[in-house]
């Protein structure tokens, strides 16, 4: 992070690299979460940075979030799906291991990845 010169009267203008912008913003979107609100949704309720599980087709959301419906036994409906990737989302992000091993697996390429 480094300061640039202003002109007299101004204020200091704040150069931030793009992964000190992205860790600001996470560390102000992830504030803004709860227990029913993972930070993708977050982000996409506020038009922002992955536009959360809305920025997959159907298609797309049914092979990214595959292993999901795999666990299910059956077909998912895509707010089903939805629903299972977000808790999984929750889950990760809260650091709950286990809870993310029993919804699914500890890592895959979700939408904030």
């Amino acid at each position: 992070m480094r300061r640039r010169p202003h002109p007299p009267g101004r204020s200091t203008i704040l150069t931030l690299t793009r992964e000190q912008l992205i860790d600001r913003l996470r560390a102000h979107l992830v504030k803004l979460t709860d227990e029913d609100r993972p930070l993708c949704q977050v982000a996409r309720e506020l038009n922002i940075y992955c536009h959360g599980f809305g920025r997959f087709t159907s298609e797309e959301l049914r092979r990214e979030y595959a292993w999901l419906e795999k666990k299910a036994h059956h077909p998912l409906t895509r707010q089903e799906l939805e629903e299972r990737a977000n808790q999984w989302q929750l889950a990760t992000e809260a650091g709950d291991i286990q809870l993310a091993k029993r919804r699914g697996r500890t890592h895959t390429p979700g939408p904030d990845r």
